[in-house]
């Protein structure tokens, strides 16, 4: 027999914040059904996250089949789909310029997710002012974005505390996920871990590869097709393919790292999904959700072929 139920699980206790909405969503609610059945497992997916093309849009990925939630009346059939699932939708609206509050389509947005009591990630503490003033039913997430125009004296337990206080969720940087000493006396009831960063640690770039993030988000098209400033050309680390022979390491932690995270009470695991591929995604998911020896091994080629036919697709 397999490993069933809690044998199966990577870990226990967590909650899951997934990427995916507006891009594989059907593909990850596939998944959690196949483990069910499999493994006899209910991974616990908390929150699922994306946002559609717009003008306060972060920095998401873009498939073509993206391109149908332009229309107001797709966007809320997805949003409404995750919230049948018992998963509450998360717009990535991270966008850290946000001047013109009265877009229409990004309120229409935030109506939807009102409705369904579904969250909000922001870098602009404007943007949540602007959210909390309007839309009541709305909770108001704060992106890694934030963390990462803040220098490293100054991401203080203070810091962390504000942040808790402020907002119904936090994102800790990557780089002070191993700074034991300050990851124990920071909150960790309303903390996400970011577990599968794959920058380097301590990047002196990461503020600045944000800005360009930004800067190239001003000019994408409905179509999707955006200005591509080539900031990654002086980046070490991305694409992936450059650390081939990189003997650094990232920010992407280990199986044993997390449960020393976990035991510290950080219970919320949040995986990255701005530049993965779905196929690395899935991976990750498999292989952080599932019981790495056994559970792993038997689902990954069951699942993959589902990845890499969507991925063949789109």
């Amino acid at each position: 027999m397999l490993p069933q139920g809690k044998n199966a699980e990577a870990f226990h206790g967590v909650r899951y914040n997934l990427p995916g909405l507006f891009l594989f969503s059907e593909l990850i609610y596939k998944y959690l059904e196949i483990v069910k059945s499999k493994f006899d497992l209910n991974i616990n997916i908390k929150y699922l996250y994306g946002s559609p093309i717009c003008k306060w849009n972060g920095g998401r990925i873009v498939f073509k089949h993206n391109l149908e939630f332009n229309k107001i009346e797709n966007a809320e059939r997805e949003i409404f789909e995750a919230a049948s699932h018992n998963i509450t939708p998360v717009i990535t609206f991270s966008n850290y310029k946000i001047q013109d509050f009265s877009d229409n389509f990004c309120n229409e947005i935030l109506n939807i997710i009102n409705k369904v009591q579904g969250g909000v990630i922001i870098s602009s503490p404007e943007l949540g002012d602007y959210i909390r003033s309007k839309f009541k039913d709305v909770k108001i997430h704060a992106s890694v974005i934030m963390t990462a125009f803040e220098a490293e004296d100054k991401r203080t337990s203070e810091y962390y505390k504000e942040l808790s206080k402020r907002y119904e969720q936090y994102v800790i940087h990557p780089d002070d996920l191993f700074n034991y000493g300050l990851i124990s006396s920071i909150p960790a009831d309303n903390a996400e871990i970011l577990i599968n960063e794959r920058c380097y640690r301590n990047c002196k770039l990461r503020a600045e590869h944000y800005k360009a993030i930004e800067a190239e988000q001003a000019t994408q098209q409905a179509d999707g097709k955006f200005f591509d400033l080539k900031f990654l050309d002086k980046c070490a680390a991305m694409p992936e393919y450059k650390q081939s022979s990189s003997k650094l390491r990232t920010c992407s932690l280990t199986n044993s790292e997390i449960e020393g995270l976990a035991e510290l009470g950080f219970k919320i695991i949040k995986l990255q999904g701005r530049a993965d591929s779905p196929c690395v995604f899935f991976f990750d998911l498999m292989r952080y959700s599932l019981e790495n020896n056994i559970a792993f091994p038997s689902m990954f080629p069951v699942f993959m072929p589902e990845v890499l036919r969507f991925n063949a697709e789109y």
